[in-house]
């Protein structure tokens, strides 16, 4: 999906995407990975300029950042 929507130049569609893939590597446990694809789609978000989409995705990136730094003081 997050391949189409780049390549027809879907931006709500492509910070979605990246959005979804976040979610899915935070719940699998690849912190790293999540907050990449999280920042990327906050970008795009952030360019469109949805209020809730922006509040959104800062508050699940700073979830995992959260998670991440908690992990690494195991």
């Amino acid at each position: 999906a997050l391949t189409i929507s780049r390549e027809i130049g879907d931006k709500n569609g492509e910070s979605t995407d990246l959005f979804n893939l976040g979610a899915i590597y935070a719940t699998i446990g690849e912190l790293d990975k999540a907050i990449a694809c999280y920042g990327q789609s906050l970008s795009i978000r952030r360019k469109l300029g949805n209020p809730y989409d922006i509040m959104q995705t800062e508050s699940d990136l700073q979830r995992v950042k959260n998670q991440r730094d908690n992990d690494g003081r195991s």
